[in-house]
């Protein structure tokens, strides 16, 4: 009777074994589905960030050469400006100049007009 019992709790052991070490590779076999989502994920990240890289690289060198385009073109107004201003300042010279001369024609031409007169008389 005891034979029967020791039998009857091998065989119980046995079947808690066989579901344990069942158990044990359905965890293992996810386990390796967990690694090997794991591992493509970890690559994709990879990737990107390397992707990522290359186009942080290119953006900066896009902003330092826009910057240095700003400063050309900075550069070049300032010129035009300075440009400008002195050609202002020589259309007022000239304005000057010309009224300066006017006023000297109108002058010259009164005279001329007296000497005319005075001939005349």
């Amino acid at each position: 009777h005891q034979v029967t019992t020791k039998d009857e709790e091998i065989a119980d052991l046995q079947k808690k074994l066989q579901k344990m070490q069942t158990a044990l590779d359905d965890a293992n076999h996810n386990v390796r589905g967990q690694q090997m989502e794991f591992g493509m994920y970890q690559n994709a990240t990879k990737s990107k960030l390397s992707e990522l890289h290359q186009q942080k690289k290119i953006l900066k060198k896009e902003v330092i050469d826009l910057r240095n385009k700003i400063d050309e073109l900075g550069s070049e107004t300032n010129m035009l400006q300075h440009k400008c201003e002195h050609l202002d300042q020589t259309v007022k010279n000239e304005q000057q100049r010309n009224q300066v001369l006017e006023k000297y024609v109108s002058n010259m031409e009164k005279q001329v007009s007296v000497q005319q007169n005075m001939m005349e008389i």
